[in-house]
């Protein structure tokens, strides 16, 4: 064995020198790191999501803040505050009527709102990591910081008019829910969604009003200006914009701690840093799934999930939201008027099936087939209202007459000419009844008077009817039915019944002479007795001629004759839904007929007619 004996000095030189050439490699490698060019960036596709809004002031509220306009954080985002209690926000300007690529030359406020987080807009981008600062390089749409003047203007009052638009529209329809919320019940199919889809309006509604009147205050108020606030995160962390040339953008962290501890590329430091990850999925983008590396992408779907939920717009506008995974197809669809439905699809994408919709014309709320509505079907329950309609063929049977024994009056079978959905036993009491009176300016029903009388005598509350004929004028079959009816003795308003064939319509002239008929004899009428009469049609009647109807015939309302399974699908008071039910008390088939309406609206109906319910 050999041992070396070295001196102390010796030692402490040669360990000194090991340091100091340590303490060099240290530096040069830390100083490598740091000074690194391009070659040597952190290539790391990253998301970015922008969030962005306008703040809306008019006349002198911009003037003297002190702020700078181009302040995009959003710890410093709200450059007017104190300057106006009016606030008013939008996410940004858009062209209406986008479809593929095409754009006209009407532009609108979009996401308005009186606060600032529902205007924001949220957008995601791929962005990349291009330094060991955390910055990202970004291309962002070249959008104007700050928008006035007179194009600002207009835009402001053509979204004024949209809202006009948009609100008139909403009250036709919140007008058309109240009317089905007061005939109808939550025994009826799709009660319940119609009305939580008329809880969702009405509050909309009200939030619209708001903003529309916030907004005209601004345009009345003289000078407008829009200023953009925009703020970024990535993976979580909050950036700020660093630059921006031509929609090439460049973001910095606002936290400048972690641009000091950006040293390295490992696995430390991106984890310390909370680094955005590389994208191991692409995404969604309308029907095609795109890269990671594309400049733009919106969710909410990524390529690990399954696609639920189908939006596009078909050739004529309208906007599906079609959820695929559900047999049948089941979704909404909105036209570009604002009609809505929800429900069922067949494979066309045609509503077929159960459903409802809204538009300017009436609630649809039942069963649909390839697109048209079949109807509505209705569940019989002791809790609707029930009445007949007699003539004397009630009475008479061949040669043999029959009273009607009016103190057994039940009804006991609603007919056998369409199926029909029924709870319960079919028991219902009689609660209204209407007796036919005349017929052209000749024929009078001998039983009248005295089925009148009994119903009286009941308490049932009866008016009469009047057979409409088209061999002579309204005027000349009106008098006759005043002469002849004792309307002083009636509870409720007269009905004319119209059911000529197409044959008799053309004879006498055509659609518009036989409204000029029915007009006269319902006006005169009215006069006479100060009570607006019904108007008894058949629901092919209504599909066939009642669109050319005079506007003052429409005002009348109808009674609707339809026997199959489902409920006339037009405003009416009451429906005739069959020829041959079943009555206690008459002999033979009668007429059964149903109010349109809850037992509180059938009150209400009677009581301002002038009669006493039983």
């Amino acid at each position: 064995m050999c041992i070396l004996y070295f001196d102390n000095e010796k030692m402490k030189s040669l360990l000194g020198k090991i340091f100091i050439t340590l303490v060099f490699l240290s530096f040069c490698w830390v100083m490598g790191l740091y000074f690194r060019r391009d070659k040597s960036w952190v290539r790391s596709v990253v998301e970015v999501e922008m969030a962005t809004y306008y703040t809306l002031e008019s006349n002198n509220a911009f003037a003297n803040d002190g702020r700078s306009e181009s302040d995009d954080t959003f710890e410093n985002n709200n450059v007017f505050a104190g300057k106006s209690k009016d606030k008013f926000y939008f996410s940004e300007l858009f062209v209406k009527d986008r479809v593929q690529d095409e754009e006209d030359s009407v532009t609108f406020l979009r996401n308005c709102a009186l606060e600032a987080d529902s205007a924001e807009l949220r957008l995601v981008y791929t962005g990349l990591r291009v330094s060991r600062d955390a910055e990202i390089q970004v291309v962002l749409p070249s959008i104007e910081d700050t928008l006035r003047g007179g194009v600002l203007a207009d835009v402001v009052k053509r979204s004024l008019l949209r809202m006009e638009e948009e609100l008139s529209r909403q009250e036709r329809y919140l007008k058309e829910l109240r009317y089905y919320e007061r005939t109808h019940s939550v025994v009826d199919a799709g009660y319940n969604e119609v009305m939580a889809f008329a809880m969702r309006m009405k509050t909309d509604f009200v939030r619209q009003k708001r903003l529309y009147e916030a907004l005209k205050r601004h345009f009345e108020a003289g000078e407008l200006m829009a200023v953009k606030h925009s703020r970024f995160r990535v993976n979580g962390v909050s950036y700020r914009l660093k630059g921006q040339k031509t929609g090439l953008a460049i973001l910095q962290p606002e936290d400048l701690r972690l641009r000091k501890l950006a040293l390295g590329t490992g696995r430390l430091q991106e984890d310390l840093l909370r680094y955005p990850k590389k994208n191991k999925y692409p995404r969604w983008e309308g029907f095609s799934v795109c890269g990671a590396k594309s400049k733009a992408f919106v969710p909410p779907f990524s390529k690990k999930q399954e696609m639920e939920f189908m939006r596009f717009r078909d050739s004529i506008g309208t906007l599906f939201c079609v959820k695929l995974n559900e047999e049948p197809l089941f979704g909404t669809a909105i036209d570009r008027r604002g009609a809505y439905y929800r429900g069922s699809f067949d494979e066309d994408f045609r509503r077929h099936g159960f459903g409802f919709s809204i538009d300017d014309e009436l609630v649809k709320c039942g069963i649909w087939q390839h697109g048209r509505f079949k109807g509505e079907r209705m569940v019989y329950t002791s809790d609707r209202i029930y009445g007949i309609d007699i003539s004397r063929y009630q009475h008479e049977h061949g040669r043999r007459k029959y009273p009607i024994h009016w103190n057994r009056l039940r009804i006991r079978h609603l007919g056998t000419l369409s199926d029909k959905k029924i709870h319960g036993a079919v028991d219902y009491p009689v609660s209204f009844v209407f007796i036919k009176s005349t017929e052209g300016t000749s024929i009078y029903n001998r039983y009248y008077l005295s089925d009148l009388r009994s119903a009286r005598r009941h308490r049932i509350p009866a008016a009469p009817y009047h057979f409409f004929s088209t061999h002579s004028d309204g005027r000349a079959q009106a008098r006759f039915f005043l002469k002849k009816s004792h309307l002083r003795m009636t509870d409720l308003p007269a009905m004319l019944d119209v059911e000529p064939s197409d044959a008799q319509i053309r004879k006498m002239g055509g659609a518009a002479r036989l409204f000029s008929e029915v007009l006269e004899w319902l006006q005169i009428v009215e006069r006479a007795t100060g009570r607006r009469p019904l108007l008894y049609v058949s629901q092919t009647f209504v599909n066939k001629y009642m669109e050319h109807a005079p506007e003052a015939l429409k005002r009348y309302d109808v009674w609707i004759a339809r026997y199959g399974e489902f409920k006339p699908y037009v405003k009416l008071l009451l429906w005739q839904l069959s020829p041959d039910g079943r009555v206690n008390g008459i002999h033979g088939d009668v007429d059964i007929n149903v109010f349109n309406g809850t037992k509180e609206e059938f009150e209400r109906w009677v009581s301002y007619s002038g009669a006493s319910t039983p």
